[in-house]
């Protein structure tokens, strides 16, 4: 038997899947099923923080999210805890270099912090900490995306100026700097 062996192994303490909610331990680390942060389980709870790789941990965000919060159990959102893979897919995808993927890793916990303090300032749960964060950072992006397509555009104008603007060549009247015009002139043969 699987459980026996892992036991043995490692020393592990094995209880009956019900009665993992009210252990006395640090974290709860739910890392595979969704949904089991829960009015049934929270009231259980005697970890003082959850930290899992599962998917949607809390049935419902926001009123799981407050009951956490008002007992005073630290949540830290699912999505944000399991970040490595889809870093690590994103750095594969544009040339995998391991040094930023892991600074890029490391960077989860900052972000971890930063979701904690935002939630401690405005009162408000991790969860929607997280979201305000992860919406300020998308319209970061945007804001810095549509700057780059602003300087492009006064690049462009720019250009588009200086191939219009009448250029003096000497010994020759002023030309126009445009493609259909420079195909017409002359040139002297040596």
């Amino acid at each position: 038997n699987r459980t026996a062996e892992v036991q043995r192994l490692y020393g592990a303490t094995v209880v009956a899947p019900d009665e993992i909610f009210s252990l006395d331990v640090d974290v709860f680390s739910p890392c595979a099923l969704g949904a089991i942060i829960n009015s049934s389980t929270i009231p259980l709870m005697r970890a003082s923080i959850i930290a899992g790789a599962a998917n949607n941990q809390l049935e419902n965000e926001a009123l799981h999210g407050k009951l956490l919060r008002e007992n005073n159990i630290l949540y830290c959102p699912d999505y944000v805890i399991n970040a490595g893979g889809l870093i690590n897919v994103y750095n594969e995808m544009i040339g995998y270099e391991e040094g930023t993927a892991l600074r890029q890793l490391n960077n989860i916990y900052d972000t971890l912090l930063r979701i904690f303090g935002i939630a401690r300032q405005q009162e408000i749960t991790t969860h929607e900490a997280s979201q305000k964060l992860a919406e300020q950072r998308i319209e970061k992006g945007k804001n810095q995306k549509e700057g780059r397509r602003k300087d492009k555009e006064k690049e462009r104008q720019s250009i588009n100026s200086l191939k219009k603007r009448p250029i003096s060549v000497p010994g020759d009247n002023a030309l126009e700097l445009h493609p259909s015009i420079a195909s017409k002139t002359p040139v002297a043969n040596k």
